[in-house]
C-alpha cells in the first residue's frame, strides 16, 4: 500500500512546494493513523482481520499518479471521496478489477470468485467500504 500527497499537476517540484522533513514526518504519522483506524473500521465491516503492509508516504505531482497503479492506460476500479472539516481533501481507493471483484465477495459474504462484474450491489458495497475507510481515518 502507498499513500501519496498530491499537488497540483501544474505544480513542479520546486523549492516552496515541497514538504520539510518535519512536515513529511507530521503527515507520515497522520496517514499511518489514519490507515490503521480504516483498516480496523474495513476488519469489523467483514468481519475478518485485515492489515495494511509496506505502507510509504511520499509527496509527488497529482499528474504522475496514474504511473503508480499501472499507468494512464491500466483499467481500474475506483472510489472517491472528498471530505472537510478540520482537515480537506481527497480520498481515492483504486484497485485492478480482480482486487475489486474480490473485495465485492468478501464484502457480500460470498465464497471467492463468486463476483464476476461489477454490477449495481458490487458498486454499492465497494462505495460502502469507501465510507467505512474514510469515515474511519
Amino acid at each position: 500500500m502507498r499513500s501519496v500527497l498530491l499537488r497540483k499537476a501544474n505544480e513542479g517540484m520546486t523549492q516552496g512546494t515541497a514538504l520539510n522533513q518535519v512536515e513529511m514526518t507530521a503527515w507520515a504519522g497522520l496517514v499511518n493513523k489514519a490507515v490503521g483506524n480504516a483498516i480496523n473500521g474495513l476488519s469489523g465491516m467483514v468481519g475478518r482481520q485485515m492489515k495494511a503492509t509496506a505502507l510509504k508516504v511520499g509527496q509527488i505531482p497529482a499528474k504522475t499518479v496514474a504511473h503508480l497503479i499501472g499507468g494512464p492506460e491500466a483499467i481500474m476500479v475506483g472510489v472517491y471521496l472528498g471530505f472537510s472539516g478540520s482537515a480537506t481533501g481527497h480520498m481515492v481507493l483504486a484497485y485492478h478489477p480482480q482486487t475489486a471483484l474480490g473485495f465485492a465477495d468478501m464484502l457480500m459474504g460470498m465464497p471467492p470468485g463468486s463476483t464476476q462484474e461489477m454490477g449495481d450491489i458490487e458498486k454499492s458495497a465497494l462505495q460502502e467500504m469507501g465510507n467505512v475507510m474514510g469515515g474511519c481515518s
